[in-house]
C-alpha cells in the first residue's frame, strides 16, 4: 500500500520531472535519499567519481604488485632478473588475451540481440 502512494505521489504534478519547469517545489516525501544517494546531485557525482578513482588506483596496484616486491621474489626464490621478467610478462599475457575472449563473449553471447 505504502509503495503504491509513494509511486503515485512521484507522477503528481511539481514532481522530481517537473523541477525547475515554474512549478513549485515540493517538500522531499519522508524517507527520502539523502543527497550523497541522489544521482542528479552534485554532491553525488563528486563522491562516485572519487570511489571510481580509488578503484583504478587499487586495480593498478594488484596488478604491478610483483614489481614492488622484486628483490624478495629475486632471494626467495633464487632467479636472476631475466627470469624474474619472464615470470611477470607470464603473469601479464593471460590479459592480453582475455580481452580478446571478453570482447567475443560480450559482443556475440551475451550482446544485444
Amino acid at each position: 500500500m505504502e509503495e503504491e502512494e509513494e509511486e503515485a505521489r512521484a507522477l503528481l504534478p511539481g514532481g522530481p520531472n517537473e523541477a525547475g519547469r515554474g512549478a513549485p517545489v515540493t517538500p522531499p516525501a519522508p524517507g527520502a535519499l539523502p543527497a550523497l544517494c541522489d544521482p542528479s546531485l552534485l554532491e553525488h557525482r563528486l563522491l562516485v567519481l572519487l570511489l571510481m578513482c580509488f578503484l583504478g588506483f587499487g586495480s593498478y596496484f594488484c596488478y604491478d604488485n610483483p614489481a614492488a616486491l622484486q628483490t624478495q621474489v629475486k632471494r626467495d626464490m633464487q632467479v636472476n632478473t631475466t627470469k624474474f621478467m619472464m615470470l611477470y610478462a607470464w603473469q601479464s599475457w593471460p590479459n592480453v588475451v582475455l580481452c580478446f575472449f571478453g570482447g567475443f563473449l560480450i559482443n556475440c553471447v551475451f550482446g544485444i540481440r
